[in-house]
Order: C-alpha cells, then structure tokens, then sequence
C-alpha cells in the first residue's frame, strides 16, 4: 500500500494526522510526521484549529499500534494543506533555535526541573 496522508483519531483522545504507511499483516503502522490538532472555540463560537508536534522529538517516524486506533478517514482539503504546509517549517531551524541545545547538563551552575 503507498502512502496516503490520514486523520487518526487514537483511544486517548489525540487526533493527529500524517502520512501512513500500513501493511495489513502488522499489528501496527508507520505513521511519519504526525502532527496533533485539536479544535478550540473562542468565546464567540469561532472555530480555529491548533496543530502541535505529536511527540517532542526530532524523530519524524513512528511505530503506532493499530489497537489504539478509533478511527481513520481522508483529511479535508483545507486540512491536508494546512498540514502540508506546516511540514515546510525547517526542523533544522528549530534544532538551531532550541535553547537548550548549548546547556552542558554536566555543569553544576545548570538547575533541572
């Protein structure tokens, strides 16, 4: 089966979406740059959608057990593109912005929390 970008909507409650990979003979699939949304009403009953990073990582592919999974279907077209371009943010920008990437965690004047 090729990759087709997806919609996931896990037992947790996480709706994510990201392209799948699936072989129907594994417990599991590969989904690769999962991206989690949420949809959030302001006080004035206007919809927005928040997207976030699924996992906190610089990994971008994952192993997903199909037993957590509700449900899957095909994203909107606004969806898909929104999700698209979000893919075109450089992760190498990030790495380089990440404050914490300069911290030697064996320094005694560094407090964790």
């Amino acid at each position: 089966m090729e990759d087709q970008i997806k919609i996931i909507k896990l037992i947790n409650g996480d709706n994510i979406i990201g392209t799948i990979n699936n072989n129907d003979d594994q417990p599991f699939l590969i989904i690769n740059n999962p991206i989690q949304f949420s949809f959030i009403l302001d006080n004035d009953n206007i919809g927005s959608v928040v997207a976030s990073q699924w996992m906190e990582s610089y990994q971008t592919t994952y192993p997903l057990a199909k037993m957590h999974i509700i449900s899957m279907a095909q994203p909107t077209t606004e969806l898909k593109d929104y999700y698209l371009s979000s893919l075109e943010e450089p992760t190498e920008k990030i790495k380089e912005d990440d404050p914490f990437s300069s911290l030697d965690i064996n320094s005694q004047k560094c407090t964790f929390h």
